[in-house]
């Protein structure tokens, strides 16, 4: 258990990160929502956060209050502080209770779509860059680590046709889908809902079914049938 020593530096030092963040986070409310519901700064913005283009737009899907959405903030003492980046020109929609832990980065393109849904967490260090379209369910937990890429950032095309053969594609997550650290999701990868993806997974395609744990490189189906509590 904490020393009341612990507990008095712990809330120090969350004072500390949330004093510096203030101006950051009076920014970035401001230049995404109208006056009225920006000065009740549903997003927190850590200072450390590198906001590199703010072009796109932010949609909540639920009435804005304070602090519902936290970005860039540590959340999990086991993982070093890094700079988190933010660079969105397309369009990202919120749910609340929505928490993306320190070192993340969030890139969202001019036609990406990036859909996060209620009671989402995300532990830190974790890469999501979005040209077509990335959802999460509800009550999605990720751990560190973990990448989400549905694009190839580069194009192929066919000699025979001149068509571009590797086109983006969607990456989707149900709802309640809990990701072990260090996973990679790539373009075309679907998730059930109530499902565990292990540690160290590589999810490339569609894995259907729900209340599964999947893993492995590529990831197949490890077990059915099973519920998971946070």
């Amino acid at each position: 258990m904490l020393s009341i020593i612990d507990h008095v530096r712990w809330r120090l030092l969350a004072l500390k990160h949330t004093l510096l963040s203030v101006p950051k986070t009076v920014c970035f409310n401001l230049n995404y929502f109208k006056f009225r519901d920006a000065i009740k700064f549903p997003i927190h913005i850590h200072y450390r956060v590198k906001l590199y283009d703010m072009d796109g737009s932010i949609v909540l899907t639920s009435k804005p209050r304070f602090g519902m959405i936290s970005i860039g903030f540590p959340f999990i003492s086991a993982l070093s502080e890094k700079i988190s980046k933010w660079h969105v020109t397309g369009k990202v929609v919120l749910g609340e209770n929505v928490y993306i832990g320190t070192g993340s980065v969030i890139d969202v393109s001019k036609e990406g779509e990036l859909y996060i849904g209620n009671n989402f967490c995300c532990g830190g260090h974790t890469t999501i860059i979005c040209s077509k379209k990335i959802e999460f369910g509800d009550g999605c937990g990720v751990s560190w680590d973990t990448l989400f890429l549905d694009t190839d950032y580069h194009k192929i095309y066919s000699l025979e046709t001149e068509t571009i053969i590797n086109q983006p594609k969607e990456i989707i997550l149900g709802n309640k889908v809990w990701i072990g650290c260090k996973c990679t999701f790539l373009k075309g990868a679907k998730i059930g809902n109530e499902c565990i993806v292990g540690a160290n997974s590589f999810v490339h395609k569609e894995i259907e079914g729900d209340n599964q744990i999947v893993g492995g490189n590529p990831a197949r189906i490890l077990k059915e049938k099973i519920r998971w509590e946070p």
